[in-house]
């Protein structure tokens, strides 16, 4: 099965999150306040037994148990846990210093989309929530804890039997720090920043930046230079297909002193080139270009436009 991840709230009618006595799959309890089209909603446990199970498409509950939240993992049955992210792996956390649920029941969830081996989007419930269902960025931080507070400890992820290890890959963070001028690729689940959808038409073509700032970039230009939609999109969403050429340096003009008593001026840099001049002041010059040629070591451009010298017979001020 290729995985769907459910960014908006299950619809009335849903069997994964109505109870059996009402006519659904789930034998969770009846979530608080109840909700009139999902009756296990609001209710974390309620919301992420069915979720689990709807991601397999049993048409029944086949996998955990509508336990305390932090007992999930001592009702995995075949399933196997771990600490890495995987996509529709339900996380779990103890509450308290027990798994005894006197002193907290946990909280689990589901993991949607994986950013990083240290960040992900989930969906969630939780028991006496107004809002029966939303989504989350969590971050796996410093304390393990991915993103709960310090009540509450997280134990691992159930890994979810129906969802292959080959649809889980963590993207790679990418080392490139995109610039002006770059030309990208776009991911296929990306969104524009403001979260909005991004047509199949634009997914389709590779943009050139315009700007960047921290982790928002402009995509402008398309490659073959027939459109322009000037769209700001998260960096994370960008892949480079080609680097911008690099800025040339401006060169910077030097003087220098001729300490030759005659030194030509030709029309080009190189021997190569026809004299068009001499110079025998031993004055000083503005060098306003520099290029290698045959003759000499390195030749330089007289700002006055004259010609080229040879630098081997100056010395640079």
């Amino acid at each position: 099965m290729m995985f769907t991840p459910r960014l908006t709230r299950p619809v009335a009618g849903n069997k994964y999150y109505i109870r059996k006595a009402s006519g659904g799959y789930s034998n969770a309890i009846t979530g608080s306040p109840k909700d009139s089209q999902c009756d296990v909603l609001s209710n974390c446990v309620g919301y992420a037994y069915g979720r689990f199970n709807e991601i397999g498409n049993y048409g029944y509950c086949k996998y955990l148990a509508p336990v305390n939240a932090e007992n999930f993992i001592q009702y995995k049955g075949s399933c196997t846990v771990g600490q890495t992210p995987k996509l529709g792996a339900c996380m779990v956390w103890q509450k308290g210093a027990s798994l005894s649920g006197s002193d907290g029941a946990g909280h689990v969830a589901i993991v949607e989309k994986i950013i990083s081996d240290t960040e992900v989007i989930t969906s969630e419930s939780g028991y006496g929530c107004k809002t029966p269902f939303w989504t989350q960025t969590r971050k796996k931080g410093s304390d393990g804890r991915w993103g709960c507070g310090s009540s509450y400890k997280f134990l691992g992820f159930i890994y979810n039997p129906a969802v292959a290890d080959s649809e889980s890959i963590i993207p790679v963070t990418p080392s490139t720090t995109f610039k002006k001028g770059d030309l990208v690729k776009l991911a296929s689940d990306a969104t524009y920043y403001t979260g909005k959808k991004i047509p199949a038409w634009v997914k389709k073509q590779c943009w050139y930046i315009s700007e960047v700032k921290g982790d928002r970039a402009v995509i402008d230009k398309s490659e073959d230079g027939k459109s322009s939609i000037c769209s700001p999109i998260n960096v994370k969403y960008l892949s480079l297909a080609k680097s911008a050429a690099p800025a040339q340096e401006t060169f910077k003009p030097y003087l220098v002193k001729v300490n030759t008593s005659a030194l030509n001026i030709r029309k080009g840099a190189g021997t190569n080139y026809a004299k068009i001049g001499c110079i025998t002041d031993k004055g000083v010059y503005t060098i306003v270009a520099e290029s290698d040629g045959q003759g000499a070591s390195k030749w330089g451009k007289l700002k006055s436009g004259a010609g080229w010298i040879a630098l081997d017979y100056c010395i640079k001020r």
